[in-house]
């Protein structure tokens, strides 16, 4: 008698996301509960990168309250997959928010998340705030697609002289 543990479930809720097939992808987690199998950050980040491919800000909004209710700690998975749905979505505030949430809960921002909030100060227009990104960013988080994006903040604000240094420091004469 073979019972699915905790990775079947994820497996078959990991499954049911990547065909976006929310109405499966929730009976894994009804009947994970049911079965009394305890649900982890892995097996709601999964759900919410279901809510969040498909744009589902309430659903994924709701999750987040569960999660909350259960005690389950956040990781930079969770706060990357909703800065990417606000961002998706156009809601900024919602976005900086998560920011907000994410520093005080001593979650440190990764290569995602740094392109995730370098992406949101651009939408914004806030040049500080996304020179501040790029500073703490390592070098080796730093591409092409990273000076694009700050080249289209400048661009936006018309801050030409900024621009030019920029494409100055990575060789373009």
């Amino acid at each position: 008698n073979l019972k699915p543990d905790i990775f079947t479930y994820n497996s078959l809720l990991k499954l049911h996301v990547n065909t976006r097939n929310v109405i499966e992808a929730e009976k894994v987690l009804t009947h994970m509960k049911s079965a009394e199998v305890p649900l982890i950050v892995i097996t709601y980040n999964l759900l919410l990168n279901l809510y969040v491919k498909l744009g589902k800000v309430e659903e994924a909004e709701e999750l987040i309250e569960r999660m909350k209710t259960t005690d389950t700690v956040f990781n930079v998975v969770t706060y990357n997959l909703l800065l990417t749905l606000y961002l998706n979505e156009e809601q900024f505030a919602k976005a900086e928010d998560v920011t907000r949430r994410m520093t005080l809960a001593n979650i440190i921002p990764d290569r995602v998340t740094n392109h995730l909030l370098l992406n949101l100060n651009v939408n914004l227009g806030k040049i500080a705030e996304a020179e501040n990104v790029f500073k703490r960013m390592k070098s080796t988080d730093v591409d092409i697609m990273i000076y694009n994006m700050l080249l289209n903040l400048y661009a936006k604000l018309g801050k030409e002289e900024e621009a030019v240094t920029r494409l100055a420091r990575v060789g373009f004469d």
